[in-house]
């Protein structure tokens, strides 16, 4: 039971579930937003969040969450079209992250690796400016469901089905008190069921792109009900309000910016090393067909770049002549590895001495 959670808050005060801008003590400075920070930047707790106090209190995590989209507006697609790129684009990312290492990370905290169930398209008119709070975005999505938009909708003890709904730059998106200047949050409501709350859903702003998106997908995945983990100090702070908000530093996902959270059991934040998982050891080879390299480059985790250079005496054709880097070097999983290939000459080969 946690009823400061749930009451007004100023602008340095956070809802439950609200990602905002970092805010800024005194004499202190925000550092600009920095997209993909590399394995050598560290990512620290956000000035003025607290680390201390968190716990799993009195509720349930997602131990096996299933994720549904829903793409309202023109921003994400239109009716002769269907979904845009945009909308494509955030799919793909649905699909990466609920069963990739930014998942497996949560684990810590019992949630255990997710499924994106897929996703829709409504229209929203874009000349018709509206803003809606919280429990009216949970009276839409009611509505939706209702009318069979979905694959699923939730049982009565619902805990796992989390629908990521993203609004139109038309829409502004506020509290229940009003308030906005956000870029996404998560809220439980009930749908058609007076126990527990049944119905779990994220907002992600038009401007919040995958590293909102990631950001309330870890606490939506830990807090869904506002009653899971969080912190009992200060402003009462979810795990991705430590190490990330509205702009500021990103990890790297297979391509995509994803917000950090912080790891409990570490006492950190999620850094890009642990996304990253061990690293990939460059094989030997030079020497090799070329067919047997592109497998070996394969089976060790890395991505090929490859060249052709004339072999002028034939003595390599479709062998490895150089690669780069070296063997045996340490990369990141994925990293590319440059091989030149020897290729027949224009002119043919040299008849034999």
């Amino acid at each position: 039971m946690t009823p400061t959670r749930v009451a007004g808050w100023t602008a340095t005060v956070a809802p439950p579930g609200v990602q905002r801008p970092p805010r800024t003590p005194a004499g202190s400075t925000i550092p600009p937003s920095t997209a993909g920070v590399g394995p050598d930047v560290t990512i620290e707790p956000l000035p003025g969040e607290v680390t201390t106090g968190f716990g799993p209190h009195s509720g349930k995590v997602m131990t096996a969450p299933r994720v549904f989209s829903i793409y309202w507006g023109r921003t994400y697609g239109s009716p002769a079209t269907g979904i845009n790129a945009k909308a494509t684009t955030l799919d793909s990312f649905l699909a990466t992250v609920v069963a990739s290492r930014y998942v497996d990370n949560l684990a810590q905290y019992g949630v255990g690796a997710g499924t994106f169930i897929g996703s829709t398209w409504v229209d929203h008119s874009p000349g018709q400016a509206q803003t809606f709070t919280m429990d009216q975005i949970a009276t839409i999505l009611t509505a939706w469901l209702d009318a069979g938009l979905t694959p699923e909708i939730p049982s009565p003890h619902e805990q796992n089905l989390l629908f990521v709904i993203f609004p139109p730059q038309e829409v502004t998106l506020v509290d229940n008190n009003g308030q906005g200047g956000f870029c996404g949050y998560h809220m439980r409501a009930h749908y058609h069921h007076d126990g527990d709350p049944n119905l779990f859903y994220a907002v992600v702003d038009p401007t919040g792109g995958t590293s909102a998106t990631s950001h309330e997908l870890a606490e939506a995945f830990t807090d869904p009900a506002l009653n899971a983990w969080f912190s009992d100090d200060d402003d009462h702070p979810e795990i991705g309000d430590v190490c990330s908000s509205c702009g500021s530093q990103t990890l790297i996902l297979n391509g995509f910016s994803v917000a950090s959270y912080w790891l409990v059991n570490a006492g950190r934040c999620l850094q890009q090393s642990d996304l990253d998982g061990p690293p990939a050891t460059v094989p030997a080879l030079v020497g090799l067909p070329v067919a047997q390299a592109r497998s070996a480059i394969f089976a060790a985790g890395l991505t090929r770049i490859e060249k052709g250079v004339f072999d002028k005496k034939c003595e390599h054709l479709n062998e490895v002549i150089e690669q780069s880097p070296a063997a045996g070097t340490q990369l990141p999983p994925g990293a590319p590895v440059t091989i030149t290939v020897g290729d027949k000459p224009p002119g043919g080969c040299p008849p034999p001495q």
